[in-house]
Protein backbone atom coordinates (compact mmCIF):
# COMPACT_ATOMS: atom_id res chain seq x y z
CA UNK A 1 0.00 0.00 0.00
CA UNK A 2 3.00 2.70 0.47
CA UNK A 3 3.87 2.71 -2.69
CA UNK A 4 1.04 3.58 -3.98
CA UNK A 5 0.84 6.44 -1.96
CA UNK A 6 3.91 7.76 -2.49
CA UNK A 7 3.02 7.58 -6.14
CA UNK A 8 -0.18 9.52 -6.10
CA UNK A 9 1.42 11.92 -3.41
CA UNK A 10 4.27 12.50 -6.07
CA UNK A 11 1.44 13.18 -8.83
CA UNK A 12 -0.36 15.42 -6.73
CA UNK A 13 2.16 17.17 -5.95
CA UNK A 14 3.11 17.80 -9.53
CA UNK A 15 -0.29 19.03 -10.61
CA UNK A 16 -0.30 21.41 -7.90
CA UNK A 17 2.92 23.10 -8.68
CA UNK A 18 2.51 27.17 -8.40
CA UNK A 19 5.90 28.12 -8.88
CA UNK A 20 6.91 31.95 -10.12
CA UNK A 21 9.23 31.30 -11.71
CA UNK A 22 10.63 29.47 -14.70
CA UNK A 23 14.45 28.31 -15.92
CA UNK A 24 16.21 29.12 -18.86
CA UNK A 25 19.31 27.79 -20.11
CA UNK A 26 20.80 30.31 -22.09
CA UNK A 27 22.85 29.68 -25.30
CA UNK A 28 25.81 31.19 -26.87
CA UNK A 29 24.90 35.18 -27.44
CA UNK A 30 21.47 35.16 -25.86
CA UNK A 31 20.69 38.07 -23.53
CA UNK A 32 18.00 39.01 -21.40
CA UNK A 33 17.29 42.32 -22.52
CA UNK A 34 17.38 41.09 -25.84
CA UNK A 35 16.31 37.50 -26.44
CA UNK A 36 13.95 37.27 -23.32
CA UNK A 37 12.22 40.90 -23.04
CA UNK A 38 11.32 39.94 -26.88
CA UNK A 39 9.87 36.53 -25.89
CA UNK A 40 8.24 37.77 -23.28
CA UNK A 41 6.52 41.57 -23.14
CA UNK A 42 6.04 42.11 -20.12
CA UNK A 43 9.51 40.52 -18.60
CA UNK A 44 9.96 42.28 -15.28
CA UNK A 45 14.22 43.03 -15.28
CA UNK A 46 13.66 43.74 -11.44
CA UNK A 47 12.14 40.54 -10.71
CA UNK A 48 14.23 38.60 -12.73
CA UNK A 49 17.52 40.03 -10.44
CA UNK A 50 15.43 39.16 -7.41
CA UNK A 51 14.60 35.42 -8.96
CA UNK A 52 18.54 34.86 -9.40
CA UNK A 53 19.87 36.60 -6.53
CA UNK A 54 23.35 37.26 -6.80
CA UNK A 55 23.49 37.11 -10.12
CA UNK A 56 24.21 40.11 -12.71
CA UNK A 57 21.40 39.66 -15.36
CA UNK A 58 23.43 41.71 -17.91
CA UNK A 59 26.45 39.16 -17.28
CA UNK A 60 25.63 35.73 -18.34
CA UNK A 61 26.91 32.54 -19.17
CA UNK A 62 25.61 29.48 -21.70
CA UNK A 63 24.36 26.80 -20.41
CA UNK A 64 23.92 28.01 -17.02
CA UNK A 65 20.81 27.85 -15.74
CA UNK A 66 18.65 31.23 -14.64
CA UNK A 67 15.18 31.81 -13.75
CA UNK A 68 12.79 33.97 -15.38
CA UNK A 69 9.25 35.13 -13.78
CA UNK A 70 6.55 33.34 -14.97
CA UNK A 71 2.93 33.30 -14.55
CA UNK A 72 0.48 30.58 -16.65
CA UNK A 73 -1.18 33.97 -18.42
CA UNK A 74 1.66 35.61 -19.72
CA UNK A 75 2.23 36.81 -23.29
CA UNK A 76 4.69 34.51 -25.40
CA UNK A 77 5.61 35.78 -28.52
CA UNK A 78 6.37 32.30 -31.08
CA UNK A 79 8.93 30.92 -31.77
CA UNK A 80 9.46 31.22 -28.10
CA UNK A 81 7.74 28.59 -25.54
CA UNK A 82 7.15 27.06 -22.26
CA UNK A 83 7.78 23.20 -21.91
CA UNK A 84 8.36 21.12 -19.53
CA UNK A 85 5.72 20.61 -15.99
CA UNK A 86 7.14 22.07 -12.82
CA UNK A 87 9.16 24.84 -13.26
CA UNK A 88 8.44 25.09 -16.43
CA UNK A 89 11.15 26.07 -19.34
CA UNK A 90 11.32 29.02 -21.37
CA UNK A 91 12.36 27.89 -24.90
CA UNK A 92 13.48 30.70 -27.29
CA UNK A 93 13.41 28.61 -30.33
CA UNK A 94 10.37 25.88 -30.45
CA UNK A 95 12.89 23.64 -32.51
CA UNK A 96 14.87 23.61 -30.00
CA UNK A 97 14.83 20.90 -26.96
CA UNK A 98 15.66 21.15 -23.36
CA UNK A 99 17.27 17.64 -21.72
CA UNK A 100 19.07 17.51 -18.47
CA UNK A 101 20.67 14.44 -17.99
CA UNK A 102 23.15 15.25 -15.26
CA UNK A 103 23.73 18.69 -16.92
CA UNK A 104 21.30 21.17 -19.37
CA UNK A 105 21.68 21.06 -22.99
CA UNK A 106 19.98 22.19 -25.94
CA UNK A 107 19.74 20.62 -29.12
CA UNK A 108 18.51 21.46 -32.80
Amino acid sequence: MKPILSLFSVSFVSAACTLDYAIWVPRDGDTFAQDVGQALPGFDYGEAEALNSGVNINKIYPGRTYKVPYDASMEIVPPAAWSGDCPRTLQLNQKCTFRTIRFAYFSC
